[in-house]
């Protein structure tokens, strides 16, 4: 394996004039841990104190250079002292390399896997020129014997200075790649600071026109009302799920330039919370496994998926995300490939050497299931001829997109972060709030509360035991917006007559992979990038545990539930339904479950999911802190009207805001 220490100077753009200095980038303090999961503090110490000299206080030296003249070990000055002891390493620019980014890069053996297969790596920075490197960022790379990547967790470079340390740190799962699901502003980073960043950024590239057109943002109505306030529950951050190929990982995992889109033109709207899931040339008929297995159960706000396929694979994805979610979705057009660089008329319009099919079936699609869809590969190559470049100038290799392409691409995407002159949906009909005072009441829905409840304001409070509140609705999903209150009682809830924790109502967790041995027998496959991307639920269902065990090399294996217990075998070639009818598991959403005629897993291979009741039987109102808080109260229903109650227990008061109401569009 690999660790690298990535310096940005000044100017690491694309301008081979630019000129560049013998600057010099500080590094002290590296430290690399191994351990079983991401809440376990103590792990296995890779790199440290005394460890492979992660403080560089010995003489041995472990990291080598790339673009880098020379790395030396340093004593502390006044000017410069160490971050920690009394030495830290100098690595020094080449000046005459003019473009590309200068990495250390220390290798190492491959790790014991049995010993953890989650990753941090620190690091702490600093510039020694005032005008010189400007960032840094770290990346581990995983290889196989025969020194191909396996897996390259590379993180978003962090601002760095002359006076003072930087911390800089990468967490990697090496089933899934870096971490996700933090917070891209929690808390928010102060907007001068969110512009420097995006404008500094920008900055190394030519001017680029990020200014709405009239019809953009026009199937962004959901988010747009929730960006302004007039949608979506107070506190709770605006969640984005972005999902695809290592395309889709290459826009960053942190979501910044979305993030400073939506507060520049929304300065009300709440934190962005940005989720990353990706793997190795995931097309749509794949991603479809993943949407439906862990994102839309996570109720995102927006979906972004920047891959390719199939115009059947992605309307089936749409579909399932239309018949299950209210989120907005956003479909970028890929840049252009290598083989693309003459940007002749039918590789930018027609794009079939990249989609294999027509961009206009991709783009009939997206309209009619009314996606906001980015003609990024058309606005690129209109911006490439404006300077007179070709598409390699946006791409590190024939595929991917270097950070002169990123930016641009959300650029292209921040375009339509924008109220437009009219939209193609009403926000209220897919998500709406139902107050308890008034109550609501149209044709469709209802709120009747029972005699014992008092009324201040917009709460409804009562002590009493046994006093209801109605709900009627139409949706898959209901929450209930409360205040918590210091001896605080609790409610039941029943939805459509049954007690909510008896609902028939479920959702899968995400598919975790234990290969038997890596890597697989397939060059491009990630560890996460083989078997199953996701399954089906049938009928009789029960909470529990659920695992795949492949028992030979031809795609046998056998399906056990915690519960359950064995529930049947299959092959992943072809079509399953477990013995009980709970599980169903689709070839088409087995990944390389036949290549060349053979199937990719091995006997031993695990792959275990979680099937999970989405409903809550009680909700209770002692605090954690006081406060409004809200509680999903039944998810995935079938779409349609249902009746909620809920119902007081006598143990102290509850107070209730309101109840939250999803109704996806369904088609």
């Amino acid at each position: 394996m690999e660790i690298w220490v990535e310096g940005v100077p000044k100017t690491s753009g694309e301008d081979p004039a630019a000129p560049r200095g013998a600057w010099s980038l500080h590094v002290d303090d590296i430290r690399f841990t191994q351990s079983a999961n991401p809440e376990t503090p103590n792990g296995v110490t890779l790199i440290g104190p005394q460890v492979r000299n992660g403080d560089f206080e010995s003489e041995i030296q472990y990291f080598g250079g790339h673009l880098f003249k020379s790395y030396t070990m340093e004593s502390r000055s006044p000017a410069f002292p160490a971050a920690s002891g009394d030495k830290f390493l100098v690595a020094v620019l080449d000046p005459a390399v003019k473009s590309y980014l200068p990495r250390l890069i220390e290798l190492m053996d491959a790790p014991d896997l049995g010993k953890g297969r989650f990753f941090v790596l620190t690091a702490k920075v600093r510039a020694r020129e005032e005008n010189g490197f400007v960032a840094a960022g770290l990346s581990i790379v995983f290889k196989d014997k025969d020194n191909k990547t396996l897996l390259h967790c590379h993180g978003e470079p962090v601002a760095i200075k002359r006076y003072g340390w930087t911390e800089i740190k990468l967490e990697c799962d090496f089933d899934k790649g870096i971490r996700p699901a933090k917070p891209a502003a929690d808390p928010r980073m102060p907007m001068a600071e969110l512009t420097a960043l995006v404008t500094a950024r920008r900055a190394k590239f030519p001017p680029y026109d990020t200014s709405p057109r009239p019809d953009d943002g026009r199937n962004l109505a959901l988010s747009v009302a929730k960006w302004e306030g007039r949608a979506g529950i107070p506190g709770k951050p605006f969640l984005v799920w972005a999902v695809g190929a290592s395309w889709t990982a290459g826009l960053g995992d942190d979501g910044r330039h979305l993030e400073y889109a939506i507060r520049q033109r929304f300065p009300f709207a709440p934190p962005l919370l940005y989720k990353l899931h990706s793997g190795n040339q995931v097309q749509w008929g794949y991603v479809r496994g993943w949407v439906s297995q862990f994102v839309i159960p996570d109720q995102p706000d927006l979906i972004i998926t920047y891959t390719n396929g199939d115009p059947a694979s992605l309307e089936a994805m749409l579909l399932d995300i239309r018949e299950h979610s209210t989120a907005d979705i956003i479909v970028p057009v890929l840049h252009l490939m290598e083989h693309e660089d003459s940007m002749r008329e039918d590789f930018v319009e027609g794009g079939g050497s990249t989609y294999g099919f027509p961009l206009s079936a991709i783009r009939e699609v997206c309209l009619r299931r009314g996606v906001e869809f980015v003609e990024n590969r058309r606005e690129l190559a209109h911006y490439l001829r404006r300077i007179g470049q070709k598409p390699s100038v946006l791409r590190t290799d024939g595929a991917h997109q270097n950070e002169h392409g990123v930016v641009r691409t959300w650029d292209n995407i921040a375009r339509h972060i924008t109220r437009p002159m009219a939209f193609n949906y009403q926000a209220e009909l897919r998500e709406r709030r139902l107050p308890v005072s008034p109550a609501a009441k149209t044709v469709l829905e209802s709120v009747e509360l029972s005699p014992g409840w008092s009324i201040d304001g917009r709460i409804a409070s009562t002590s009493k035991e046994g006093e209801r509140i109605k709900v009627k609705f139409t949706g898959n999903r209901i929450d209930l917006i409360g205040r918590k209150i210091n001896g605080g009682g609790s409610v039941k809830v029943f939805i459509d007559s049954t007690p909510a924790d008896e609902a028939p109502v479920f959702f899968t967790t995400e598919i975790k992979v234990q290969p038997a041995s890596l890597p697989w027998r397939v060059g491009v496959a990630g560890p996460g990038d083989v078997g199953p991307h996701g399954v089906e639920l049938g009928a009789n269902l029960v909470p529990q545990t659920w695992t795949i065990t492949l028992t030979s090399d031809a795609g046998d294996y056998r399906l056990e539930g915690s519960v359950t217990g064995p529930d049947g075998g299959g092959n992943s070639t072809k079509g399953f339904t477990s013995r009980s009818g709970q599980i169903r598991i689709d070839p088409k959403l087995w990944r390389f479950n036949a290549v060349g005629g053979s199937t990719v897993n091995r006997s031993g291979d695990k792959y275990t999911f979680d099937v999970v009741r989405c409903a809550a039987g009680t909700v209770h109102f002692s605090p954690a802190k006081d406060g409004l808080f809200y509680q999903p109260l039944a998810q995935n229903l079938p779409l349609g009207g249902h009746t909620l109650e809920v119902v007081t227990q006598g143990d102290g008061e509850v107070a209730i805001d309101s109840f939250y109401v999803y109704q996806p569009p369904g088609r």
